[in-house]
C-alpha cells in the first residue's frame, strides 16, 4: 500500500467552507481517501491534510500526470485555497487494521532513526499488535521523498478516545513486554520523535 499526503493550506476564514467542497470530489478508481486537520503545528488553523491510499502507484501517478484542464470543481478550490503545499510519498510498511471504524483522533509520531537502522526498527514495530482501544489502528510508514527519507520513520495510530489512548500507550509502556520495547526503540533512535496530533475530517 501507497500513501499520498497533500498538505494544502486554506485561505483565512475558509476552511469550513473548504472542507465541505473537498467532500464533493469525485472518487478516483483503486484510490481511497482521508481528511485530516492538524490539532497542532504551525499554521494548524490553515491546513487541510488529503491522504491518497493506493495499491498501484504506476497507475495512480499516470493519473496524476495527466492534468486535466480546470473543471468548475478545481476552480472553486483554487479560490478557497491558497493553491500551494506539500506533497509527500510514503509506503506502508505495516498495519494493524482497526476493528470496526477507526478512530478521528490520529497521534502521528516522525521518527528519527540512527544510520541504516532503519530496517531494524521496521522489524521491531512490525511486533506490534492491536492496543485493547475502540477506534485503534497502527500504521508504519517509509517516506519516499524529501531529504532525510532515509532516517526517518512515520508511526501513526488512531482512535476514538485520545485519552485512552494516552493510558493504553502508558499501561503498554509499564508492562514487561513494553518496556522491553521501549528500550529497543530508543537505541535505535537519533533523537525524541516529533509529535503532530490530527482529527479525522472524512
Amino acid at each position: 500500500m501507497w500513501v499520498h499526503r497533500l498538505v494544502a493550506l486554506v485561505k483565512p476564514g475558509l476552511m469550513a467552507e473548504a472542507v465541505a467542497h473537498a467532500k464533493t470530489a469525485p472518487p478516483e478508481e483503486g484510490v481511497t481517501y482521508r481528511m485530516l486537520r492538524p490539532v497542532t503545528g504551525e499554521d494548524a488553523g490553515n491546513k487541510l491534510i488529503f491522504e491518497f491510499s493506493f495499491e498501484d502507484p504506476d497507475a495512480y501517478f499516470s493519473w496524476l500526470g495527466n492534468p486535466q484542464p480546470p473543471d468548475e470543481w478545481m476552480k472553486h478550490w483554487i479560490e478557497l485555497s491558497q493553491f500551494r503545499g506539500l506533497h509527500e510519498l510514503y509506503e506502508v510498511e505495516h498495519s494493524v487494521e482497526a476493528e470496526g471504524k477507526p478512530g478521528t483522533w490520529v497521534d502521528r509520531r516522525i521518527r528519527y532513526v540512527k544510520d541504516r537502522r532503519r530496517g531494524e526498527m521496521i522489524t521491531l514495530w512490525r511486533g506490534v499488535s492491536a492496543l485493547p482501544v475502540a477506534g485503534f489502528s497502527l500504521r508504519v510508514l517509509t517516506p519516499r521523498t524529501g531529504e532525510r527519507d532515509g532516517d526517518i520513520l512515520i508511526i501513526e495510530t488512531t482512535a476514538t478516545s485520545l485519552v485512552e489512548l494516552e493510558k493504553a500507550i502508558g499501561a503498554f509502556g509499564s508492562s514487561p513486554e513494553g518496556s522491553a520495547f521501549v528500550l529497543q526503540l530508543h537505541a535505535l533512535e537519533q533523537c525524541m520523535a516529533t509529535r503532530e496530533l490530527l482529527r479525522v475530517v472524512t
